[in-house]
């Protein structure tokens, strides 16, 4: 093949080489043509394969090609389904060149031709099991469909035709068509037994999953549970019961106070509730742990607003009115840095509150106490231990802190206690002393500062 001349046609065995080649490896067979091998060209290959005329029945040129591709192949990989079923075709007649007949009557392959037009095709498909390949094998044309006796004996050629050529068959697959159901049948192929033999090689034969769900009987339409109307709650404002409405098993919520006021939640209905109960409960713990820390420091910012600005005016308000007055008229809204601002709503909805810790604040010149590190002190508060000095030891000079009077600016956060107080410390207290001072009130004993780091 190395020493031919290029312009002379390919004999009958180099294209059979060639095919061989190509079949077992495209990927090979392209390597060994770019090292000068003398090969034709993948295109000349794939030509020579497309020039087979198939007819009804077994091609023997398509078989040798099937032989040759799985001639090198493993056990796994020649292992295949085989299925088959009829479509519909156009009646429709034709003359062929190729063949010197017409096309278009019934064509049974080694069962004859009739003189009845076709309008149906059976075909026959392989398909891999371990491994992604399929090819069809064969086709015959029919008159309707093919009758069960011929059927028979078709799938019985076509699987002894695969076996030939070392293809391997392991399951059969079709619908569940009248003609197929007495094939099978006449095959021994029971409910008990679903196989068959050919030549001692075992057959499976299944009906394709598509078809056994059609045929599969329709499931009962739904019917809602039947049962008494069930009391859930009865009051003298409200009842809630359910009961059947509408072919759904409901809940029933109406209103002893107002005729015809009624309301039936379904099970979907129920769900959205559900739904929308998890969204407010996630919108409250938000608004506890984000927005109240963020208003209270906006309040305390507002408050120092307006002493400062109090401080310059000539003729502050004086009473709680004029003090609402003033902060629901304020337009100056960049008093705070953070975001999302909210004086807008400290001024129409908090500013009785404001007016009122501001009085209170003047009538008492104290500073402003806060709530940890968060905000103001509020009524919820827990309640704190005062600080008084009130150790029942010597005080040892080498502890790192100091005792510092803080101004009224520096005081944020209160200190109940020094943590290196000790136990005896909270034993030394009086009840008396465990009282809650009122808000807003002076520390009694100076704050103090610890400047080693404990944790």
């Amino acid at each position: 093949m190395q020493l031919r001349n290029k312009r002379r046609q390919w004999t009958t065995e180099e294209k059979n080489l060639a095919l061989t080649m190509f079949y077992k490896s495209p990927a090979t067979y392209n390597f060994l043509r770019l090292q000068n091998l003398n090969l034709p060209g993948p295109s000349t290959v794939r030509d020579w394969i497309g020039q087979s005329k198939f007819l009804p029945g077994f091609n023997k040129i398509f078989m040798t090609h099937l032989k040759k591709k799985f001639e090198f192949k493993e056990y796994k990989e020649k292992a295949c389904s085989i299925s088959f079923d009829e479509i519909s075709i156009k009646e429709f007649l034709e003359y062929s060149k190729d063949f010197d007949f017409i096309e278009g009557y019934e064509d049974l392959g080694r069962f004859g031709r009739t003189s009845n037009t076709a309008n149906s095709c059976l075909v026959f498909m392989a398909r891999g099991i371990n491994s992604s390949w399929k090819t069809s094998v064969t086709y015959f044309l029919a008159h309707s469909a093919v009758k069960h006796a011929v059927l028979k004996n078709l799938i019985i050629d076509v699987l002894q035709e695969l076996f030939d050529i070392g293809i391997l068959p392991k399951v059969i697959i079709c619908d569940q068509g009248s003609n197929n159901q007495s094939a099978l049948k006449s095959l021994n192929v029971t409910e008990n037994k679903p196989y068959f033999y050919v030549n001692e090689n075992k057959i499976i034969s299944l009906f394709d999953t598509p078809h056994l769900l059609k045929s599969a009987p329709s499931p009962e339409p739904y019917e809602p549970e039947k049962y008494k109307r069930t009391i859930f709650l009865d009051t003298e404002t409200e009842k809630i019961s359910s009961m059947v409405y509408g072919g759904e098993n409901v809940l029933v919520v109406e209103s002893k106070n107002q005729e015809g006021c009624r309301v039936l939640l379904n099970r979907s209905d129920l769900i959205r509730l559900q739904y929308l109960e998890g969204t407010i409960f996630e919108i409250i713990h938000l608004t506890t742990t984000y927005t109240h820390t963020l208003l209270s420091k906006q309040v305390r910012a507002f408050i120092m607003y307006l002493e400062e600005k109090f401080s310059q005016m000539q003729s502050p308000p004086v009473n709680e009115e004029e003090i609402i007055m003033f902060i629901k008229r304020n337009t100056d809204c960049q008093l705070v840095q953070s975001e999302p601002i909210l004086t807008s709503q400290i001024q129409f909805f908090a500013a009785a509150h404001v007016a009122a810790r501001l009085i209170e604040r003047k009538a008492r010149n104290s500073p402003l106490l806060f709530d940890g590190e968060h905000g103001m002190e509020s009524p919820m508060s827990p309640m704190s231990l005062p600080t008084h000095n009130t150790f029942n030891h010597v005080e040892d000079k080498s502890i790192d802190h100091h005792d510092k009077l803080w101004t009224s600016d520096e005081i944020h956060f209160p200190q109940p206690c020094d943590e290196n107080d000790g136990p005896d410390f909270l034993r030394a207290l009086s009840p008396s002393q465990f009282i809650t001072p009122p808000p807003f009130t002076v520390h009694p004993t100076p704050v103090r500062k610890v400047k080693r780091q404990l944790f």
